[in-house]
């Protein structure tokens, strides 16, 4: 009875986590982390796509006032089959995307998502979204140990721009 107790809490914490109408909401390993353990998001818009679109990108900036350095090691967004960091190289005169597998972010240090650099590509939409919309996406950093994660929980308008 006591294990059907214990994920019966996890189940519940969960839900609340996905339906939570705060704009930052954090988690780690099951229980809740200070947003102060994550860098400061701002900016944060999902360009607007037409109905069908494949792939969408989200934008933003990220500036580390932590104290200690975060490692940003991917995302992944609930109403997308696949969420990447990638970065816009030209090579040979053509624009090609590559995915980063993590990105450093030094005490005090600043990374800018936009168009034309690093971006949030998201793929396989499972619903259209519309201007005025907001997309949660979760940004995931290695813990302090590498052992583990811990996941920031975002919501990013959706903005023609």
């Amino acid at each position: 009875m006591r294990n059907f107790k214990t994920v019966l809490q996890g189940l519940a914490f969960m839900l609340v986590m996905l339906v939570s109408p705060v704009g930052v909401v954090v988690a780690q390993k099951g229980a809740e982390a200070a947003a102060a353990d994550f860098p400061a998001a701002t900016d944060l818009w999902l360009r607007a796509a037409p109905p069908g679109a494949h792939m969408l990108a989200a934008y933003g900036t990220l500036t580390n006032n932590t104290g200690k350095t975060q490692v940003l090691t991917g995302a992944y967004a609930p109403d997308f089959g696949m969420a990447e960091i990638h970065k816009t190289v030209i090579v040979d005169g053509m624009a090609k995307m590559r995915h980063q597998p993590q990105i450093v972010l030094q005490p005090g240090g600043t990374v800018e998502f936009k168009p034309g650099g690093l971006h949030i590509m998201l793929m396989q939409p499972s619903r259209h979204f519309s201007e005025g919309e907001k997309a949660k996406i979760c940004l995931v950093y290695a813990d302090d140990h590498n052992t583990g994660e811990r996941v920031q929980h975002l919501w990013f308008p959706v903005k023609r721009q």
